[in-house]
């Protein structure tokens, strides 16, 4: 596909959050976006900005997968049947879907990842809060026994004032 007096593709990055980059018009582009500029003849680069590696076969694969999806009206089912009919373009397609199946698959676990992330942190700071917990019970354990000590003290201090009060009792009976 060529551009306008055949001009250099234009240069789309994707981010490793999946967010596609159009630094000629310095914004975010959506999957919508890129189709567009291809329908209109556009020549369209897709790189992966940390690697540099050229995922635009993956990216028109999403778009071919979205289209079909949502049964865009663009893409009448006898064009993608004449697609699957012709041997070397079947395999293209068949290429870009399996591209785009895999970037799929990607977003997902990273979906599931980024999901499970909150819940791991939670896990982490139960599993603390656990361990702190478990640590003062096992801090207030030697004070449960000072406590048992102190209540039998507290017993035999009374036993004692009883028996002492009693032989005050005596002591004054005899003096009397």
């Amino acid at each position: 596909m060529h551009g306008p007096a055949d001009a250099p593709a234009r240069l789309i990055k994707r981010y490793a959050n999946r967010k596609l980059y159009d630094p000629s018009e310095s914004c975010y582009v959506t999957l919508q976006d890129i189709e567009a500029l291809v329908q209109a003849g556009v020549d369209v680069r897709v790189v992966d900005n940390r690697t540099g590696e050229d995922v635009t076969r993956t990216t028109l694969a999403q778009i071919l997968c979205g289209a079909g999806r949502r049964s865009d009206p663009r893409y009448p089912l006898p064009s993608l049947l004449a697609i699957f009919r012709r041997p070397e373009i079947e395999e293209k397609v068949r290429e870009l879907l399996r591209l785009g199946e895999e970037t799929r698959d990607d977003a997902e676990q990273a979906i599931r990842e980024l999901l499970a992330a909150p819940q791991r942190a939670v896990d982490e700071l139960q599993r603390r809060i656990d361990d702190r917990v478990g640590q003062v019970l096992r801090d207030l354990a030697p004070l449960r026994k000072i406590d048992g000590d102190v209540k039998a003290l507290a017993e035999r201090v009374a036993k004692l004032e009883r028996r002492s009060a009693g032989t005050r009792g005596r002591d004054r009976k005899k003096r009397g």
